[in-house]
């Protein structure tokens, strides 16, 4: 799995309110090593430039790669404000995970001070769009973007601590039709649906907030699968949210066998 870095310029394209409004979007791969290289599940860490507002640029959300870039029309057109572009391009379909607001963005007068995100390429050649990140700068931004938390300004050399950060999870679910169905055959006699791994009800612990929730888990990473393919029901696992994060801990991912032999007694 790679890890790279898009760009988007707010002075031609209204980025903010893509981000804000989408979950699924499509992003240009205008330079070739991308079109060849980039992988479904590989990591995007999103990048909006100045600009026409100085110092303002930086990432502001991550995404990850749901299929290989295809040839496809500009999903909105309407948030172009000029420049030039093309209606169909080359563009890769991304779910966007998590977008920060500027308090919590990591802009790039900050990175430019980083003893090792000082050196990435979007510094130096900042007119690209896709940008492939090493490993040494991939583990960096990573860490970097978890230490990053609401109300704490990363152009200040003071670091504040205590203030709490809520964030929103998302459930991937490549087709929500199918993730339905396969809830819908899940409930058991009682009207429950439990984890398949742990046996966990939300309903049980949650009360009515919970009645019908629980996470659908493709059993199949859609990286090991070339090209459009069809799943079915049998493809989905109803797993709750811990077991979810376990099952993705690493790659490749944990079967439903190998993470309920990990299970411990309560």
């Amino acid at each position: 799995m790679s890890t790279w870095i898009f760009q988007g310029r707010p002075d031609i394209f209204m980025i903010d309110t893509y981000l804000r409004d989408r979950r699924n979007i499509w992003w240009r791969a205008t330079q070739p090593r991308c079109r060849k290289e980039i992988r479904p599940d590989d990591q995007i860490f999103i990048w909006r430039s100045d600009g026409k507002k100085r110092s303002s640029g930086g990432i502001v959300a991550r995404a990850r790669v749901m299929g290989p870039p295809e040839l496809v029309a500009d999903d909105a057109p309407e948030l172009r404000i000029g420049g030039e572009w093309k209606e169909v391009d080359y563009r890769v379909p991304l779910e966007v995970t998590e977008v920060r607001p500027d308090t919590s963005m990591i802009k790039r007068i900050f990175l430019l001070q980083h003893p090792i995100l000082k050196t990435l390429r979007i510094h130096r050649m900042r007119t690209e769009t896709n940008y492939l990140v090493s490993p040494e700068h991939a583990s960096a931004l990573e860490r970097l973007w978890m230490e990053a938390v609401d109300g704490c300004d990363l152009d200040d050399e003071r670091f504040p601590e205590g203030k709490e950060s809520f964030r929103a999870h998302r459930i991937v679910e490549r087709n929500p039709r199918l993730a339905q169905a396969a809830k819908e055959q899940g409930i058991d006699p009682y009207g429950n649906l439990r984890c398949q791994v742990c046996g966990f009800s939300f309903r049980d612990r949650y009360g009515p907030v919970g009645d019908g929730f629980i996470e659908a888990h493709h059993t199949l990473p859609v990286s090991e699968v070339p090209g459009p393919h069809e799943v079915s029901i049998n493809d989905i696992a109803l797993v709750c949210s811990n077991c979810h994060r376990m099952l993705h801990l690493r790659r490749p991912w944990l079967t439903m066998v190998q993470l309920r032999s990990l299970l411990r007694p309560d």
